[in-house]
């Protein structure tokens, strides 16, 4: 794996001195269950998880530690990392026939219908600036952040 979202789970300083593993769970089997599990051993152990589904480790991580190519890029708590890109990311309404000029011109990382309009989709884009097209600010995600990081979606 390229690149890795390393995901350190801790509630205290005071962490036992057995590591906790965890072989890859398949994404139909990654529950609830297993997320509430994970938070449940975090509060004594620090939990490793490299991944790059970040939605998976995005509500039980306490501290994420971003690598790329090797190298640490971010080391931050989820809120704290989101505050880097606040003001970055928007919906935009379009079409289906305009979609890929504004695939050419943002980086587009999500599209999805609009439910109140059938010919029309709700595209959201990481920018740096605000878009020329009708948009409006969207709160960002674990995973915006982790696209505007690595660039490549």
């Amino acid at each position: 794996m390229k690149n890795a979202l390393l995901l350190c789970c801790a509630a205290n300083e005071t962490h036992s001195q057995e590591p906790a593993l965890f072989e890859y769970v398949p994404r139909r089997l990654y529950s609830t269950s297993v997320r509430n599990y994970i938070s449940r051993i975090s509060l004594d152990k620090i939990v490793l998880i490299a991944t790059h589904v970040v939605s998976d480790v995005e509500y039980i991580a306490k501290n994420v530690v971003m690598f790329k190519k090797g190298v640490i890029v971010d080391n931050a708590a989820p809120h704290e990392l989101l505050r880097k890109i606040d003001g970055k990311v928007w919906e935009l309404y379009s079409t289906e026939e305009d979609l890929p000029a504004l695939q050419n011109k943002y980086r587009v990382t999500n599209i999805a219908r609009d439910e109140n309009a059938i010919d029309r989709i709700i595209v959201r884009v990481l920018s740096d600036e605000t878009p020329s097209e009708p948009s409006k600010s969207a709160a960002p995600t674990l995973e915006d952040y982790y696209l505007y990081v690595f660039g490549a979606i």
